[in-house]
């Protein structure tokens, strides 16, 4: 049986991925095709909603984050709130933008909105994987004394 710091990095792995295609996705705005661009800004907007951001909310109800919220109450909490909130906007303002990739043309202000969005979308990603892997490496350690501990009683 894996142990959850393990099954937390393949996840985070996976989640570093998605969201390194958020940066590229925002690279490529006004260098690919419109049709192209249209299809992946859809893929990255269902890939968010469906995938990164219920990760990410999930991740902070676990018990280690409610144990770790309640020892850091005053550092941690309100933070996290500000990061929902700006990824809620963020979300909002590329729901928007996603259906004004419709019309035939994407004005310049339209392409610095969209990567102005995904860059925004990816930063705030980074940050929570970072957090994600401190975490992670606070419950390795968690486990590893508690090895250490039972092989010395015994």
């Amino acid at each position: 049986m894996r142990s959850c710091p393990e099954t937390l990095r393949e996840q985070h792995r996976e989640f570093v991925r998605s969201t390194e295609a958020i940066r590229q996705v925002a690279d490529s705005v006004g260098e690919i095709p419109l049709a192209e661009l249209r299809e992946r800004i859809c893929e990255t907007y269902e890939c968010l909603v469906r995938r990164l951001i219920p990760h990410a909310m999930a991740e902070d109800q676990s018990p280690l984050a409610q144990v770790t919220g309640r020892i850091d109450r005053g550092n941690t909490a309100a933070p996290l709130r500000r990061e929902y909130l700006e990824i809620a906007r963020l979300m909002n303002e590329l729901d928007a933008l996603r259906w004004e990739l419709a019309y035939p043309l994407l004005t310049s202000m339209q392409e610095q909105a969209l990567r102005r969005v995904l860059y925004g979308l990816y930063a705030l990603l980074c940050v929570h994987v970072v957090g994600g892997e401190r975490r992670c490496v606070c419950d390795l350690r968690e486990e590893t004394s508690e090895v250490h501990f039972l092989e010395n009683r015994t």
